[in-house]
């Protein structure tokens, strides 16, 4: 048996008034913090935002703080922002509205002039100044962006992708906007077109009549994510939806038939609205097209493949009446889940390996559905807006659901975290300095081991890679949660003394020629694949029915057991952009002609995994992009290296937060190959069907983040003789570039001498790099 604690005022569910008015077509709603926003045209078609506290409802199940109209609130959009960008503010078609971490951002398409604006809010008392004007970018081509339907929004990440459809050329239209590319100035934010939709290519065929567009979006594992976009028509009452592959900002990656899916055909009338329920379905709503109008709802399963070539069942569940009742709407209906009324309780289910288990300690999150639509039985000058709310169901997040380890074949094998190329050293300055001495050592990381701490998060991605530095508490996936699942974090004082720190001499050995030299080798550290303990959230429907495993995936996080046959370890490799010893080989000039030679010679097969900036100028495109922003402007640190020493031995100050370490496991590691297959998940015996686990990546990242301004940052040593008769006087840029899998890849096809080449886990590491170009060469006087 199961059984969960929790708090609850009150259990009534069922339809209310809430008193704010009445509305002309649908809306849209997000929640901020605990406070809903309904975005809707009233019955003049202006817009008005309608406001609900839901915090009673998310600590304690209270409905009586929803359900009574004293507790709703509304007013205009105009009344908080200007219109000195032409808005009217009114519009004919259903707006969007979504939160993202700090704001809730508002869009419609304004029946002034078809031109579609933006509001912003920060859910305290800042609005934008006025109404912000779109424009896209589709190739070299910027324009305004005007439409003829309603507007759709997605958060992804920090970013949000807008789809509308050209009723026109009947195609489905995505945009990325990116916040942080707002001008604020001209109060206009340009958003980048990306591939267009027919939906005839996937049987679909539509007319200017299906302008009602809905759509929102799931995801596959490392199959990809997917964009669900239906279309509704209220003069042939039926919504036609397709399914198609995306990237992680939202954008189409194909529009091809082979890579995409048509959706049956669904009868209804009132438009058709898709959202992502609890368990990770796609949800869809309508009113029955007969003469009652009835709320119904269905959903599609996403516990199957839809990756090129499968063949998934497209069709959606059986229609089934909104919390049992029949009510009348008479405008598209809008949905919303909430996560709340957090508490304890047992679980009993089968483990990994079959055998009914109680999962005690879970924590349970309750999931609440509102329902907004309009009484289609009062029609006086506009139908009175109308809400339902009730539980949708529970999440268990279940702790320790099992334990994962390498398999033995790769147990030993390591991932990079980090790659130090040697500070840039001229023999000619060697002077006195014997084999097996240092001239100049730098640290990476923090200057007080007690003054930092690490703060890590461990998730399963389903195909989304979404920002690693979620920080929220461990919960089912919803909004811009689903792009990460459920995370957990942790903080931990002890690692920084050994993943902080690291230092990089440049040393003196003997060469062939017997004469004394610049040591040729970088190095490189990581880590031996880590034991991994597994917390695993399943939903149960109101029925006490599992959903996940049925008819949506198993929600993870992955937690990493410290100590457990895991530890750090670290080789050697020859520096291959410049030639060690060499200070004119330094220069920005040498190096791109050194890389652009060494991209040139690799095979065409192998250049593919590289940037072909390589071939051209490998700072400028290659390294400058990717190295980290040290203050604005500036993305290196500088050195002088005189007679007298460095002029800048210290860098302690920086604020910019480096990502020190990732690592990314890839389930290939743990797992089989291959869909629907019997595949090891954990390497202990235990057995599970691959629909389960497929694709999944597992992805580990670490941040550090600094207690003191003076504890973080680049220290320098230098114990060089001055003075030394021939030397060089010289600027050193220092570029910290952040992890990528290009670094790995140099090493791989670029370098020789690679230790225990054998053992790095090529495919699924993501190093930081530190990398030296010198300028300003000169002879000392």
């Amino acid at each position: 048996m199961s059984s969960s604690t929790s708090t609850k005022a009150s259990t009534s569910t069922g339809e209310f008034n809430p008193g704010v008015g009445k509305a002309a077509q649908g809306g849209s709603i997000a929640v901020l913090g605990s406070t809903l926003y309904y975005f809707v045209p009233d019955s003049n078609n202006k817009l008005k935002i309608c406001t609900c506290d839901v915090s009673g409802i998310q600590s304690t199940g209270d409905y009586n703080g929803v359900t009574s109209s004293s507790k709703w609130s509304d007013y205009q959009l105009n009344s908080k922002v200007s219109n000195s960008n032409k808005a009217n503010f009114v519009t004919k078609f259903c707006p969007a509205v979504v939160a993202t971490s700090s704001n809730l951002w508002f869009f419609w398409t304004d029946t002034h002039n078809n031109q579609v604006y933006a509001a912003s809010f920060d859910g305290l008392s800042t609005w934008s100044a006025t109404a912000i004007q779109l424009t896209t970018l589709d190739g070299n081509s910027t324009t305004n962006l005007t439409t003829s339907s309603s507007i759709c929004a997605n958060v992804f990440g920090d970013k949000i992708a807008l789809n509308w459809f050209n009723t026109s050329s009947s195609l489905i239209h995505t945009a990325i906007f990116d916040p942080a590319a707002l001008d604020t100035t001209n109060n206009l934010w340009q958003g980048t077109e990306g591939l267009k939709l027919d939906p005839s290519t996937y049987s679909k065929s539509v007319d200017s009549t299906y302008f009602a567009i809905s759509t929102n979006w799931f995801s596959q594992g490392s199959d990809g994510n997917y964009l669900v976009a239906s279309l509704y028509s209220s003069k042939h009452n039926e919504a036609k939806a397709i399914i198609v592959p995306i990237d992680e900002n939202g954008n189409p990656t194909s529009n091809s038939s082979s890579d995409g899916f048509g959706m049956d055909t669904v009868s209804c009338s009132r438009g058709f609205t898709v959202s992502r329920d609890p368990a990770g379905r796609i949800y869809g709503i309508c009113a029955t097209n007969d003469s009652s109008h009835d709320l119904q709802y269905c959903t599609l399963n996403t516990f199957q493949s839809f990756a090129s070539g499968a063949k998934p069942n497209l069709s959606w569940g059986t229609m089934g009446n909104i919390f049992g009742g029949t009510r009348d709407s008479q405008m598209p209906i809008t949905t919303f889940f909430l996560l709340g009324n957090q508490g304890t309780g047992t679980r009993t289910l089968a483990n990994n390996e079959g055998d009914i288990h109680d999962f005690n300690n879970c924590t349970t999150y309750v999931a609440y559905q509102f329902v907004l639509y309009a009484d289609g039985s009062k029609s006086n000058n506009g139908y009175p807006i109308q809400c339902q709310v009730g539980e949708y169901g529970t999440s268990y997040v279940i702790p320790n659901y099992s334990s994962m380890v390498p398999l033995e074949s790769v147990r030993n094998n390591y991932t990079l975290s980090m790659i130090f190329d040697p500070f840039p050293f001229p023999n000619q300055n060697i002077g006195s300095k014997i084999p097996g001495e240092t001239v100049i050592s730098y640290t990476y990381g923090a200057t007080s081991e007690t003054s930092n701490s690490v703060q890590g998060n461990y998730q399963i991605l389903f195909g989304i890679k979404g920002s690693l530095s979620t920080t929220k508490g461990l919960g089912p996936a919803l909004n811009e949660d689903f792009s990460t699942g459920p995370s957990s974090s942790f903080s931990n004082t002890e690692l920084t003394k050994s993943l902080t720190g690291w230092s990089m001499n440049t040393g003196i050995v003997m060469g062939q020629n017997g004469q004394n030299q610049v040591s040729t080798k970088g190095r490189f550290d990581g880590h031996t694949l880590l034991t991994i303990g597994q917390t695993a959230a399943v939903f149960y429907g109101m029925n006490g029915s599992a959903v996940n495993g049925v008819s949506a995936p198993l929600f993870n996080s992955l937690v990493p057991v410290p100590g457990m046959g895991s530890y750090a370890t670290s080789g050697t490799y020859d520096v291959f952009t410049a030639n060690p010893g060499d200070i004119q080989s330094y220069s920005e000039t040498n190096i791109n002609a050194t890389m652009a030679a060494r991209y040139n010679a690799l095979p065409s097969n192998i250049q593919a995994l590289f940037d072909e900036g390589y071939a051209t100028n490998y700072i400028e495109n290659v390294i400058s992009p990717n190295a980290v922003e040290i203050s604005p402007g500036m993305n290196y640190l500088e050195f002088t290296i005189s007679p007298n020493g460095g002029s800048q031995p210290s860098y302690s100050q920086i604020q910019e937060v480096f990502s020190s370490i990732g690592l990314i496991i890839q389930s290939s590691l743990y797992v089989g190959v291959g869909y629907g297959e019997e595949v090891s998940l954990f390497g202990l015996g235990e057995s599970t069907s691959g629909a389960l686990t497929a694709g999944f990546e597992y992805n580990l990242s670490l941040s550090e983040t600094s207690t003191s301004t003076q504890g973080w940052g680049i220290s320098s040593q230098y114990t060089y003789p001055n003075n030394v008769p021939g030397s060089y006087r010289y600027t050193v840029r220092m570029y910290i570039c952040k992890p990528s899998d290009l670094w790995v890849n140099e090493i791989q096809y670029m370098a020789t001498n690679v230790e225990d080449f054998d053992r790095i886990e090529w495919s699924s590491s993501a190093p930081l790099k530190i990398m030296f170009v010198v300028d300003g060469i000169s002879l000392n006087s």
